[in-house]
């Protein structure tokens, strides 16, 4: 018959001692063990809430395009007023802003359409979005005949590439509005030098100013325009 074995002292100090260890630290440890747990948790409620939350944004934006297009303005602004208070979150009050700066517009609403894009540039953190904005409210600017106002954003903000050649058109245009021939003609050639397709519209501005597109002088004399030239000072043709 085997010995019994006889008790380590060491063996059990250390069992004393985890003992006492769990003793006094497993409560902290269990709690931050917890912490983690629903910090997991929480994390995975937050984005579930947040897909869902964009979700339901997209549907509300995609009815407003719809009410926009048929230039419902009630139900429109129905829509706007829902993104904007309940979904700031999201990049759609922003899109919803830039809808109803199209409504405004077509409705000849100018200032409530410059401002809708204002405030849409202010929602966006999205570089590209907001300069794409920028652009479409200097033109809204120049139709308002605040050409000056318009040029001011050219000179205060920079275009991303993909964006530049839409801010150097739209430039051309408020230069012309304010009889600043030569700078007119160089955005408008920066213009044509940035898109990669033969862009036939801002080549009939240039010849409007009476420059041909290869032609280097730009101090030729200008030709009366072909189209008639509105209030704004910008020809019918960019408007």
């Amino acid at each position: 018959m085997a010995a019994p074995k006889k008790p380590n002292p060491n063996q059990d100090e250390s069992l004393e001692s985890l003992k006492a260890w769990w003793y006094e630290n497993g409560k902290y440890f269990v709690a931050s063990a917890l912490v983690g747990l629903f910090a997991v948790g929480g994390w995975k409620v937050w984005d579930y809430n947040q897909q869902m939350s964009t979700r339901e944004a997209s549907g509300i934006y995609a009815g407003l395009l719809v009410e926009v297009e048929d230039e419902n303005r009630d139900e429109s602004e129905r829509l706007f007023a829902e993104l904007r208070d309940d979904y700031a979150g999201t990049t759609y009050p922003a899109l919803g802003a830039l809808s109803m700066a199209k409504l405004e517009v077509a409705d000849g609403n100018l200032r409530e359409a410059a401002e809708h894009l204002r405030w849409a540039i202010e929602q966006t953190d999205q570089e590209g979005l907001r300069s794409l904005m920028r652009v479409r409210l200097m033109r809204v600017l120049l139709e308002a005949g605040e050409a000056q106002t318009a040029a001011g954003l050219m000179e205060e903000h920079d275009f991303p590439r993909g964006v530049e050649a839409l801010a150097a058109d739209a430039n051309g245009d408020v230069m012309y509005s304010l009889q600043q021939r030569r700078a007119a003609v160089a955005a408008y050639r920066e213009a044509l030098s940035l898109l990669p397709d033969d862009y036939g519209l801002i080549k009939m501005k240039l010849q409007m100013l009476g420059i041909s597109p290869g032609d280097d002088d730009e101090s030729a004399p200008v030709r009366a325009p072909s189209a008639q030239v509105p209030e704004t000072g910008a020809p019918d043709i960019v408007r």
